[in-house]
């Protein structure tokens, strides 16, 4: 039996256009899987293995640092932070110069970069928060060129995590009076007591070795007190806060967050509230990373009481590859096989029954000409990192500490870090040549430059989805059904509550039969 009239009429159709229209409506049975649909708009569904098991706790690790500057580094500072399992990290001195927000990538994972300079790219802050919380930022707020904050939504936590950095010695006291003052304002705005505030920041003071009375001073602290340190003590006692680092005792080199010139001093810290010293678990000085010359990276390890789903990579969808009917031979024999297909299964003359008799001729013969791509979790490794790149950022950071323990010179450190940046810059140009090269003369490629300019555009977004709303009670709501019901109330409050008006400024006039009058002056 040959195809019939109309099912060869729909031979000459595209293959890639039929494909498009039969495979949305394509069902897939994963045995022991849950689709789980995402509460962010214009995500697409994503497949999850198991059910989440609920934890009670969250273990947290936040980070301060003077990086000195971004430019040219911000991949190897991603890679340290990765390394040592920072979820938020606070930076000073990141040389950007206005206020923007960037993806980075480290070697296996990514961070979102938020900060706010000034126009020289001299000084600036900035806050590095990991992928995995990229969701659950409610809030940006950027202040000046030395403060900014951030506020996250940990499960049903909400934290607040400031970046500041004071105005260093020999500068003007009414420089440091404003930057404590715009300290004092972002912190008061904050009334509620159930956010937990951290503070981390290069506060360029003494707090010397003892407490000297202050309770926001631990007793555990370096070096001798001077008047910035008075200036970040009384701060820390006016808003009842304490000064984690020096809570926690610890050997003398393991107190200092700068070293230059040969001169020490401890003027890093992570500053929170009295009532959340319960939730700090540990706060630490780790010198001898390369990627932060002078200062050393401050880390405080939180416990967060509350319940929290693990994130798990989405499953990848196994897809047909569609591209291949390009080829004149691949085409060729997919019309042979859904023709085959076609005869072996005649259609009987119900519309329904034909439509299901050209959809599985279609994929089955796709299925066997073009084959599926694999499926399996999305592996989110940064594209251009490579073997070259690991081992020499392995060699500069051996020859850092050789350095500063004295077994080496400054000269080899040097060295291995020329060496490291031009291997990263060679990796990273090769890479962005061979992903974005033939854009311009490529007509297929060319396709592809509104879908990165959009995608690009959507990661570079302060605020993605919707973490929590707050419902008519003043309460926030937190899941889709909470957040469904909060909506609901909100609407059929607005559209069936009458609100006070005034009636008397309500009046009728006389209805007007014919065409609407003409203009005769001219609007201005």
């Amino acid at each position: 039996m040959s195809c019939s009239l109309p099912l060869s009429a729909f031979l000459l159709v595209p293959p890639l256009l039929l494909l498009l229209l039969i495979i949305p409506t394509m069902t897939s049975t994963n045995t022991g899987n849950t689709v789980q649909t995402l509460p962010r708009g214009g995500c697409p569904n994503q497949i999850s293995l198991g059910t989440p098991v609920a934890a009670k706790t969250s273990k947290l690790r936040i980070a301060t640092v003077n990086v000195g500057t971004l430019r040219k580094r911000c991949n190897v500072v991603a890679e340290t932070l990765e390394r040592r399992k920072i979820d938020v990290c606070c930076l000073q001195e990141t040389g950007y110069r206005a206020q923007g927000t960037r993806m980075i990538a480290g070697k296996s994972s990514r961070y979102k970069l938020f900060w706010s300079g000034n126009p020289s790219g001299i000084g600036g802050v900035g806050i590095m928060v990991a992928e995995k919380l990229i969701g659950e930022i409610i809030a940006i707020n950027r202040v000046n060129s030395r403060l900014m904050s951030v506020k996250l939504l940990v499960g049903k936590t909400i934290l607040m995590i400031h970046s500041a950095y004071a105005p260093q010695q020999g500068l003007t006291k009414e420089l440091k009076e404003e930057f404590y003052s715009a300290l004092n304002r972002c912190l008061n705005a904050q009334q509620d007591e159930n956010v937990l505030t951290f503070i981390g920041g290069d506060m360029n003071g003494h707090v010397g070795s003892e407490s000297g009375g202050y309770t926001a001073h631990g007793g555990h602290g370096y070096g001798t007190r001077n008047l910035e340190g008075n200036l970040i003590l009384e701060f820390c006692t006016a808003q009842d806060m304490y000064l984690s680092n020096t809570f926690f005792k610890r050997k003398e080199q393991q107190l200092i967050t700068y070293s230059s010139g040969g001169s020490q001093s401890q003027i890093d810290f992570i500053i929170t509230n009295h009532r959340n010293r319960k939730f700090v678990q540990n706060t630490k000085v780790i010198p001898g990373e390369a990627a932060f010359c002078q200062h050393c990276l401050v880390v405080s390890d939180l416990n967060i009481p509350v319940d929290l789903k693990p994130v798990k990579k989405p499953l990848q969808k196994p897809k047909l590859k569609v591209w291949k009917l390009k080829e004149p031979e691949v085409r060729e024999k997919f019309q042979k096989e859904v023709c085959d297909a076609i005869k072996a299964n005649p259609p009987e003359p119900d519309v329904n029954h034909l439509w299901n008799c050209l959809k599985t001729s279609l994929i089955t013969a796709t299925e066997k000409t073009c084959g599926k791509s694999k499926g399996g979790r999305k592996n989110s490794a940064t594209w251009w990192w490579n073997s070259e790149v690991e081992e020499t950022i392995k060699e500069k950071r051996r020859a850092f500490k050789a350095y500063k323990k004295g077994k080496c010179n400054r000269g080899a450190y040097t060295l291995a870090n020329k060496k490291a940046k031009h291997a990263v810059y060679l990796a990273k140009r090769a890479a962005e040549s061979k992903r974005f090269g033939d854009l311009s003369t490529n007509s297929d490629s060319r396709k592809n430059v509104f879908k990165l300019a959009k995608q690009i555009k959507a990661e570079n977004s302060d605020i993605i989805g919707d973490p929590c709303i707050i419902n008519n009670k003043g309460e926030m709501a937190f899941s889709d059904s909470e957040k469904l019901e909060a909506w609901k109330e909100h609407y059929e409050t607005l559209l069936n509550t009458e609100f006070e008006w005034d009636e008397s400024q309500l009046f009728l006039d006389e209805p007007v039969a014919g065409h609407a009058a003409q203009l005769t002056m001219p609007l201005s």
